[in-house]
């Protein structure tokens, strides 16, 4: 079966089994595809995290903007700081603020592991 024929067998309320079945595989290959982008996105996103959590191992305070500097991998600051996001909700960095370029930005410092 076709999309068209799938499609048109919907607008004409022509509901067979072959068109049940059509449905259930596109269904199933859906999901599949959906759990393959978003185990995808969480490794990346880790990937990001484990990159910021090794540049702010000195102890200094730094930006979004000069984690992705120093990182230098062409990593967005957008998801710097939902990392610094994620990083600061577990309690492994600090967010305070310090003078950036455009005025009063969020600085990010590594807990001190005790």
């Amino acid at each position: 079966m076709t999309y068209k024929e799938f499609y048109n067998a919907i607008i004409e309320n022509n509901i067979t089994d072959e068109t049940i079945n059509f449905a259930k595989e596109k269904l199933v290959a859906l999901e599949e595809k959906n759990a393959e982008r978003r185990a995808k996105s969480k490794s990346g996103a880790e990937e990001v995290v484990n990159k910021v959590l090794e540049v702010l191992n000195n102890g200094k305070t730094l930006t979004a903007a000069q984690i992705a500097v120093e990182i230098d991998d062409g990593i967005s600051t957008n998801k710097i700081v939902g990392a610094c996001r994620r990083l600061e909700a577990d309690g492994l960095i600090t967010v305070e603020k310090v003078k950036g370029r455009s005025g009063k930005v969020n600085g990010y410092t590594r807990k001190e592991v005790e």
